[in-house]
């Protein structure tokens, strides 16, 4: 039997693609926001283990396919790089991919594939093994490709006499339906408290591509994106709106606690934005938001993300002076940011010709109000 050692020293495999799309399934955030080196630190603490490196794979799309995701990588692989951080990356390809519906009749889709992350991911993990350079292989995947690695790893484990461990860590979530690391590994849970506290802060998206310049404003106007601490400034200004544009029944109260419920965390992880603009005196007199819905895939955005323009809206003294034009323009600019291809809005009729100008289509999207759903 293997002696067990006090010091068990830990390195971590991270298949950057498969735990990105774990996590966006049972957190929701929509993309890749992980803090690598900080999260491998906290599984590798919480389980008494030290850790020795990380390496980190992902497949990155070249810069003709997916020019936004392409710079994303390039930017986040050379920072991984720079705290220490291994990094395998192979090109990501895009082919469409024939998909059967139930009604026998067939959709392709673009999917893109990896050629080689697990591969060599395995490769990796048995020539550590076989090196002695750890104790603990700690996979960050639920791949269970990677469950003959593991095995594998057990052979080397017997034939050398040496403790070793392999484990597969991954996050969990009421909504997320895996609940299973790699076969024949430790499973290792990651919450979202945990997960959160090591989300990277870094923004490695390029530069946003304008279309269309922001509009300049009069010297008596200025604009600048709201924070925390802006909450009740914006719900005071969503309130003044619906006031003008709903005709049915208004709980100003009830609207302004579900508005703080809900815009908070959003800008707090980032997944929303808004702005305001303010007068001469610093008096908060328009503002527009913006989030990052997720639904499912569309000819027009084949990962289901749209970036939903909201509360546009500019107190009456104010208006025609250019700043609903301004404060659109850093919505859609906050969506190109995020290679979010489709921004929505729902437009009122005095705004329309505003959103036409800057592009939108109207579309054909209908309603229904059910009894009892709006309280």
């Amino acid at each position: 039997m293997p002696i067990e050692p006090a010091l068990k020293r830990a390195h971590v495999f991270v298949d950057g693609q498969n735990l990105f799309h774990a996590v966006k399934s049972a957190f929701g955030h929509t993309y890749p926001n992980y803090d690598i080196p900080r999260l491998a630190e906290a599984v590798c603490r919480r389980m008494g283990w030290q850790l020795e490196g990380v390496t980190f794979y992902t497949g990155v799309p070249s810069e003709a396919d997916n020019p936004f995701w392409h710079a994303f990588w390039s930017a986040k692989l050379a920072a991984l790089g720079s705290r220490g951080v291994r990094t395998e990356a192979r090109e990501l390809r895009y082919q469409n991919r024939v998909i059967r519906m139930a009604d026998g009749g067939e959709v392709a889709v673009q999917a893109g594939l990896e050629k080689g992350i697990d591969v060599k991911m395995a490769l990796d993990v048995v020539r550590m093994a076989r090196e002695g350079a750890c104790d603990v292989l700690l996979l960050f995947s639920q791949d269970q490709d990677m469950a003959e690695a593991a095995a594998e790893v057990r052979r080397i484990s017997v034939e050398r006499d040496r403790w070793l461990k392999v484990a597969s860590a991954y996050p969990v979530g009421p909504d997320y339906p895996n609940r299973r690391g790699v076969n024949g590994t430790d499973w290792i849970r990651i919450e979202r408290e945990m997960y959160d506290a090591c989300i990277d802060p870094a923004n490695y998206s390029p530069p946003p591509v304008r279309v269309v310049p922001a509009p300049a404003l009069s010297e008596e106007y200025s604009v600048r994106r709201a924070a925390q601490r802006d909450l009740g400034v914006l719900v005071r200004l969503r309130r003044a709106m619906f006031a003008e544009i709903w005709d049915g029944g208004l709980d100003a109260e009830a609207l302004a606690a579900r508005d703080g419920a809900f815009f908070l965390p959003l800008l707090e992880r980032g997944g929303a934005a808004a702005w305001l603009a303010l007068d001469a005196g610093g008096q908060a007199v328009a503002c527009a938001a913006v989030h990052v819905l997720q639904g499912s895939p569309k000819p027009w955005a084949l990962d289901g993300r749209v970036a939903y323009v909201s509360s546009m809206f500019t107190a009456p003294a104010h208006r025609r002076r250019g700043l609903a034009r301004r404060l659109l323009a850093e919505c859609t600019a906050f969506a190109r940011e995020r290679g979010v291809a489709c921004v929505s809005l729902h437009g009122a009729p005095a705004g329309r010709a505003l959103y036409e100008s800057a592009g939108f289509a109207a579309t054909n999207e209908m309603r229904l109000l059910l009894p009892g759903e709006g309280g």
